[in-house]
């Protein structure tokens, strides 16, 4: 699959040439990850403006909601998928999920203004789990499973 990296800093021309070359799914696969690389941007900058400094608050958060919604952590999820330390989990995932999550809980964050890592990550795992409880309603049967990428 042709990603995100490869088309940036590239030419209109050349990103649409690319783009004819790749099936629809993995069109649209990009134009999701496109999506949640600003939802997460958002949600960094709302975690920083509400005292989130250190790296490891950051993954700590992150962990958070990987755990509310799929019961496993980054770690584990990348195992799981055969993928090394450094690989970028969300470009192998699906990603709607996450990013509602993620959406819910800057809204929380914003609505009820936690301060420091600590606060932010109790904020997270509360949007994370009700997201869960709604997916498992969606879906109608009980736990999730760590979605496919759609553009493997």
């Amino acid at each position: 699959m042709i990603g995100w990296n490869h088309c940036r800093g590239s030419s209109t021309a050349h990103v649409l040439l690319t783009l004819k070359k790749v099936s629809s799914e993995a069109n649209e696969w990009a134009g999701v990850r496109a999506l949640t690389r600003t939802t997460r941007n958002k949600h960094v900058a709302i975690l920083e403006g509400h005292g989130v400094k250190a790296p490891v608050d950051f993954a700590n958060i992150t962990n958070e909601t990987y755990l509310s919604i799929f019961d496993k952590t980054a770690k584990s999820m990348k195992i799981e998928r055969g993928l090394k330390k450094n690989d970028n989990l969300r470009d192998k995932m699906g990603l709607s999920d996450l990013m509602v999550a993620e959406s819910s809980a800057n809204e929380r964050i914003e609505q009820t203004d936690p301060q420091g890592p600590t606060l932010c990550q109790i904020a997270v795992r509360r949007s994370a789990r009700h997201i869960r409880e709604a997916i498992e309603k969606r879906s109608g049967r009980p736990g999730l499973e760590l979605a496919a990428d759609p553009g493997s």
